[in-house]
């Protein structure tokens, strides 16, 4: 009678531990600045309008990533756009035209079995590309001048990396991305396109 008793009550204990458990509060999900460039002066084009044209369209799936970003590299680039991109001309056009933005994973090879038990590996690399393009063009469709860029970063991730872990790394490699084609999309501006910029 009493180890049924004592059954009963451990029984009831551990149920009750596994309900609290159940019941925990999730971790928060991490939030993320905004990667803006509206502290930096606008590049000033003598144009009348500027059109955004998106090239890339992100397949949404493997082998591809750029889809699972806290904040994707094509909605960087749409925001560099509007924060670095001024029409301030009467006439013409200005165009930025996105021609990727991509992030793909590459799986690495990594020790199976009991030998990988003792190891730490590099399980993935991410291949990250951005590229645009910007062009004044006249009122008669004619491509005046244009400046081009194109960035690459790879970064390799260890085994049991977390999802927020991961989430902190896809931020940060897009930072990284925008930050570099603002430097060097700027600066091929400046060289190719004087003649159009106000």
């Amino acid at each position: 009678m009493i180890s049924i008793d004592r059954t009963l009550k451990l029984s009831v204990l551990v149920l009750l531990l596994i309900g609290l458990t159940s019941c925990a509060v999730p971790a928060p999900t991490p939030t993320y600045p905004e990667i803006t460039f509206s502290h930096l002066p606008t590049i000033r084009l003598n144009v009348a309008e500027v059109d955004i044209i998106e090239n890339y369209v992100p397949p949404h799936r493997a082998p591809n990533v750029d889809h699972l970003f806290p904040i994707t590299p094509m909605a960087a680039l749409r925001q560099w756009v509007v924060d670095r991109i001024e029409a301030a001309g009467q006439t013409r056009r200005g165009r930025v035209i996105i021609e990727d933005a991509r992030v793909v994973a590459v799986a690495l090879p990594v020790r199976k079995g009991l030998q990988g038990l003792f190891y730490k590996e590099q399980e993935v690399r991410y291949d990250a590309a951005m590229e645009a393009r910007v062009e004044v063009r006249s009122d008669r469709g004619y491509r005046d001048s244009f400046a081009t860029a194109r960035v690459v970063r790879s970064k390799t991730v260890p085994e049991e990396m977390t999802l927020a872990e991961k989430d902190e790394l896809f931020f940060k490699l897009t930072e990284d991305l925008i930050k570099e084609l603002n430097s060097v999309l700027e600066a091929n501006i400046r060289e190719h396109m004087g003649k159009d910029l106000i």
